[in-house]
């Protein structure tokens, strides 16, 4: 007997055996672990002796060890689970930041490859008009043309900031499929999603907001931060609708302050070790941060949860 039931990411028709009830199965269509429903009841009647009520014999669940489709653990104790998408509800969750990292970690080294070449190119694409928009600056300003090089140098930005933002939520997208233990593709980092003008006017709309805040003080824009950054994952993720991202994010983040401060202690220092590397560490450092800012979503979200060694749930 086999159990058929919908991936819930992209209504793929799955199937799988019997004993795959309660466990996860990856999805052969877009590599999400999806949760294997349970067995329906047996048609047959159940055997019932001469005296008392029928007696159920429960099923039980195969070994982890006998089920092929079950998730399998991840090197340091954790497991590369899948978002609920079954049940569609953002909530929060007070995480610890060394699982999080933990577990960044572990999917930066399955798909570093893919993330390190998205991040260069993410990073070369950002620079077609900055690149140029440069030169011409350096040979206006060179010639005595400073007002018309300050003209070139603000019409620069303001072309080249939503290209580097589109490419940003490029990179988001691979980080949260890594961090989430989906197959990740370099055409990823070309953001296509029926909000993507949508999305790029909220998060430019938002790193505005941010950069008005530092303006009037420092304090108020670090606040902001701290406070509203899963905004970028959650209008690149589509959970929640535009309007609702603002304020779920500040439910994300609840709780989760001193978790949120270490994270950025942390990338702080990764980059860090990245530029003593002769800088070319960075190249490897910077896919790591962004993993691990999408797992500190994903998990204080509860969308993703990180299971220790010996863990009975």
């Amino acid at each position: 007997m086999s159990i058929e039931f919908q991936c819930p990411n992209c209504s793929q028709m799955l199937r799988v055996p019997e004993t795959a009830a309660g466990k996860q199965a990856k999805c052969p269509k877009c590599q999400t672990l999806a949760n294997v429903p349970g067995v329906a009841p047996a048609s047959e009647q159940p055997t019932q002796p001469m005296f008392g009520s029928p007696q159920e014999q429960p099923n039980k669940p195969a070994p982890t060890s006998e089920n092929p489709y079950a998730t399998a653990p991840m090197a340091g104790g954790g497991f590369a689970a899948g978002p609920e998408k079954s049940s569609g509800e953002i909530r929060n969750v007070q995480v610890d930041v060394s699982d999080v990292i933990s577990h960044a970690f572990e999917c930066w080294k399955r798909d570093l490859g893919i993330l390190v070449v998205a991040s260069l190119v993410a990073g070369f694409a950002s620079q077609v008009v900055a690149i140029p928009a440069g030169i011409v600056i350096a040979v206006l300003q060179a010639n005595g043309e400073d007002e018309i090089a300050a003209i070139v140098n603000v019409a620069s930005s303001l072309l080249s900031t939503p290209i580097q933002v589109y490419f940003m939520m490029g990179l988001m997208t691979i980080s949260l499929a890594s961090a989430r233990g989906q197959q990740v593709e370099l055409g990823m980092i070309f953001y296509r999603a029926d909000n993507t003008m949508g999305a790029l006017g909220a998060i430019l709309l938002f790193m505005f907001l941010i950069f008005l805040a530092v303006l009037a003080c420092i304090i108020p824009g670090i606040l902001v931060a701290l406070f509203f950054w899963p905004f970028y994952f959650l209008v690149v993720d589509k959970r929640v609708g535009l309007g609702e991202t603002f304020s779920m994010a500040r439910v994300i983040t609840t709780g989760n302050s001193g978790a949120t401060i270490l994270l950025w202690l942390a990338s702080i220092g990764i980059m860090i070790v990245g530029l003593l590397a002769c800088c070319v560490g960075v190249i490897f450092a910077y896919p790591l941060t962004q993993v691990m800012w999408a797992t500190g979503y994903l998990m204080m979200s509860g969308q993703l949860q990180f299971k220790r060694p010996g863990s009975q749930h």
